[in-house]
């Protein structure tokens, strides 16, 4: 007496049962079968019935008995796929996982430069306060310079380097506060501020 098959070593794909070999991985999700072919192991089902009349001769033609009529149902199932619908399925199940893959990394990716965002913004608020304050003590040594060049104190390359520094802090600062403008922007955009 042959043995019935348990539930779980049958797949199920719509309203057709076949059962998995030994070789086959048990599909728990109908859906992803149907994902890769849609009643790819259901078959299909072909009917044709012509029908008319036939008769030896033209005048008996549309006489009574001479109707015929044939039914010849066809039944197409694939037998052997050769691993075509095991290998769809892990095609399916691998975009699947490459999927998730890639949400996971834009996920991570997106608190990396929200963090380092907020990391170079903090630096960068104290460097520009340094900054401010190396830019007043440069103005106050031009000014120091130049009045002393006025009395005839020192000689006027002291003014123009004290001008110098004052000139190479004031462009330090305007770099320091366009890099945490940018810094504000790449903050806005890791946030998903509409880039």
């Amino acid at each position: 007496m042959r043995e019935r098959p348990s539930s779980s070593s049958l797949i199920t794909t719509g309203s057709t049962t076949s059962r998995a070999g030994p070789l086959r991985p048990r599909i728990r999700s109908s859906s992803i079968v149907a994902a890769v072919r849609p009643n790819s192991r259901a078959g299909k089902w072909l009917t044709t019935t012509p029908a008319g009349t036939s008769s030896t001769s033209l005048s008996k033609l549309f006489a009574n008995g001479t109707g015929s009529w044939a039914f010849a149902p066809q039944i197409d199932i694939p037998i052997f796929s050769g691993g075509r619908n095991i290998y769809a399925i892990q095609a399916v199940v691998t975009r699947k996982n490459i999927g998730i893959a890639n949400y996971e990394k834009a996920i991570q990716t997106g608190f990396r430069e929200v963090a380092d965002s907020l990391a170079s913004r903090s630096g960068l608020d104290e460097r520009i306060a340094a900054t401010e304050s190396l830019v007043a003590a440069q103005q106050k040594r031009t000014e120091l310079a130049t009045a002393r060049y006025e009395r005839g104190l020192d000689s006027y390359f002291e003014v123009l380097t004290a001008t110098l520094d004052f000139y190479t802090a004031r462009q330090s600062l305007i770099q320091l506060r366009l890099a945490r403008n940018v810094s504000s922007v790449n903050l806005y955009k890791a946030l998903g501020g509409g880039w």
